[in-house]
């Protein structure tokens, strides 16, 4: 036990800035959006249509850096520092190869995309092409963020990303604030100006990042044609990465909806209000899984296999427990919970009712996450993306079923969510362990 706790502690050391600059960024967010809301209900609407679209397309390619936090955290656990440097080039230039394209992209078929995917028009529309002519650079300062942030993950400094993304947050709200209302003598910009304020603390953050980073590793371009053959590399390593995202942030989530749709209004937004709900509480959950893909790297790196058994072990420990405090508070606070939603009368019973059995039904879902970050981190990602997808499949086979034939409706998603969660952490548990070769408990 004594080295499960020392585990805890190095994994505590990356996840829990992680988790502080995450809720900052909700809570800025939230305030930001306040702030456009009161220029016109079509402002804030195509502000949040851009804003969604660019964070899916972001989070869908982003994941060049996962690749370099594997490669070069295990190049880390080798102390093969060429290998670290190749790895960190590679994924800056992977980056930019991918976001580049998408931002021309974007940049000029910005009208026809929103259009066809939202099917929006008029002012809607107007104001958010004028939030997405500058926000297309979001694309590529977004994504070497997350590259030179994972150096901070790697070299276990995570406190960089915490107070640096938090005072960017802090700046992009104070200038969106002064350029939406023109404020200070400036301009009163509206959409132009949220779109500006955002660019520029976006820039601000990645310079900061660039200098400070500097400390730990450098640029080196001398093998050109290599370094793009090991872009191709990791460009098909990103696959099933990116196809696991599209499932279970795409396909997945718009199929269920579509079926709870079916049930009624208010059944469809009690289930969306606790999924935003159950997203927050899973938060530390994720951000124990980036220190996952961190420890366990290097841990693989070093060849310890005694370690490799235990940091999932770890993992599942400390983000139960944050999920059960997390599930405990929730019961405590059913009855208000809706009200920060809505004020539908009908709404708000109905969260209250429903909160112990959504929460219950995804108790098993911190233990999945750790094993399917432990998975994709020693090389079987592959096999998260055919398990989910099967056991997937046969949810929603399952819930159309109980739509047609029973009258159970929300009680009998949440037991099919239950059982999929929980089936799904049994086998990435035996699969991570078989893979070890080590002998079930």
């Amino acid at each position: 036990m004594s080295n499960i706790y020392r585990k805890i502690k190095v994994l505590n050391i990356i996840a829990l800035p992680l988790i502080v600059q995450q809720i900052g960024a909700m809570i800025i967010n939230i305030s930001d959006q306040a702030l456009i809301g009161r220029i016109s209900v079509e402002a804030f609407n195509g502000v949040g249509l851009v804003s969604g679209l660019l964070s899916l397309v972001v989070g869908i390619f982003g994941y060049s850096s996962v690749i370099f936090n594997i490669k070069a955290s295990r190049a880390k656990g080798e102390k093969n520092n060429n290998k670290y440097v190749y790895e960190f080039n590679s994924a800056i230039l992977l980056s930019l190869f991918i976001s580049v394209p998408l931002m021309i992209i974007f940049g000029l078929s910005g009208k026809e995309i929103l259009s066809v995917i939202y099917g929006i028009s008029g002012e809607t529309l107007k104001q958010a092409l004028i939030y997405l002519k500058v926000m297309i650079i979001y694309i590529p300062l977004q994504m070497l963020l997350f590259v030179y942030g994972t150096v901070f993950k790697i070299e276990k400094k995570t406190k960089y990303i915490m107070f640096f993304s938090l005072f960017s947050s802090l700046l992009n709200v104070f200038l969106d604030y002064i350029l939406i209302f023109g404020k200070l003598g400036l301009p009163a910009l509206g959409t132009l100006g949220t779109a500006i304020g955002t660019v520029v603390s976006l820039f601000l953050n990645l310079f900061i990042y660039i200098i400070l980073s500097g400390k730990f590793i450098k640029y080196s371009f001398k093998n050109l044609k290599k370094q793009i053959s090991g872009i191709k590399k990791n460009f098909i390593d990103m696959l099933p990465f990116m196809g696991q995202e599209i499932l279970e942030g795409g396909v997945f989530t718009v199929l269920v909806n579509s079926i709870i749709a079916r049930f009624g209004k208010i059944e469809l937004g009690t289930y969306n209000i606790l999924t935003q709900l159950l997203g927050i509480f899973l938060l530390p959950s994720y951000m124990y899984g980036n220190a996952i893909i961190t420890t366990l790297s290097e841990i693989v790196g070093s060849g310890n296999k005694d370690d490799e058994d235990i940091i999932p072990k770890s993992a599942v420990i400390i983000s139960g427990i944050f999920y059960v405090v997390a599930f405990t508070i929730s019961l405590f606070l059913r009855n208000f919970l809706g009200k920060l939603y809505t004020e539908n009368i009908l709404l708000i019973n109905m969260v209250g009712t429903m909160v112990l059995w959504f929460f219950l039904a995804n108790i098993p879902k911190p233990f999945e996450i750790a094993y399917r970050y432990s998975l994709q981190t020693t090389g079987k990602s592959k096999t998260v993306l055919y398990v989910n997808f099967a056991i997937n499949s046969v949810v929603i086979f399952m819930m159309f079923i109980l739509y047609k034939f029973t009258e159970f409706k929300l009680y009998g998603i949440f037991a099919i969510t239950f059982f999929d969660n929980l089936i799904t952490y049994f086998i990435f548990r035996k699969i991570y362990y078989k893979n070890l070769n080590y002998k079930e408990d």
